[in-house]
C-alpha cells in the first residue's frame, strides 16, 4: 500500500477528532448580518447560559423536557443591532435559517424582555445532552406550544 493510500484509509478510518472540531466549532458562534453594527460570528461560549423548560407538540407527538444555551436577545445584543430611534427597533424582524434552508422570522419585540419576552435561546443541549451533529444549534422558542419555529442546526441570523 502507497504512503498516500495508507493516509487515506486512516483518515477514513479515524474522522471523529475532525468532526467533533467541526461540530464544536459550529455550535460555538453564529453568523449575523443585516440592520446590525457588527455583523459577523457572534461567540456564543462568552456568552450567559440559560435553560429552559418546554412542552411542546412536534411532529413525534409531546415533549416534555428543557434545553440549554444562549438567549437569542443576548446573542442580539452582542451584535447590535442599530436602533434608528423613534420605535424603530420594534419593526424589525429576526431571520433565522438552518442550513437545510428552513427559515422562521420573529419580531424583535417578541424577543425584547421589555416586549413579548418570548425566551427564545440558541440551544447546544437537550435534557442534559449535546445536541447531535444532525441538530447542531437549535433555535428553540419555549412559550410556543407547538415546535414549529424550532429550527435545527442554525446556520444563520438576520436582522431586518
Amino acid at each position: 500500500m502507497s504512503h498516500r493510500a495508507l493516509i487515506l484509509a486512516l483518515l477514513l478510518l479515524f474522522p471523529v477528532p475532525i468532526a467533533a472540531a467541526q461540530e464544536k466549532a459550529a455550535a460555538s458562534a453564529v453568523e449575523i448580518s443585516g440592520l446590525v453594527a457588527q455583523p459577523g460570528p457572534v461567540a456564543l461560549t462568552a456568552l450567559p447560559q440559560k435553560t429552559v423548560a418546554v412542552t411542546q407538540v412536534t411532529s413525534q407527538g409531546e415533549f416534555k423536557g428543557s434545553y440549554a444555551g444562549v438567549a437569542l436577545w443576548d446573542v442580539l445584543a452582542q451584535a447590535k443591532v442599530i436602533d434608528p430611534g423613534k420605535g424603530a427597533l420594534l419593526q424589525r424582524t429576526v431571520t433565522i435559517t438552518g442550513r437545510d434552508g428552513y427559515a422562521v422570522v420573529l419580531s424583535f419585540s417578541e424577543i425584547n424582555p421589555d416586549y413579548g419576552n418570548n425566551g427564545a435561546i440558541l440551544a447546544t443541549a437537550r435534557d442534559g445532552a449535546s445536541l447531535s451533529p444532525k441538530e447542531g444549534l437549535r433555535l428553540v422558542v419555549p412559550k410556543d406550544r407547538r415546535a414549529g419555529r424550532a429550527v435545527r442546526d442554525v446556520a444563520k441570523i438576520e436582522v431586518k
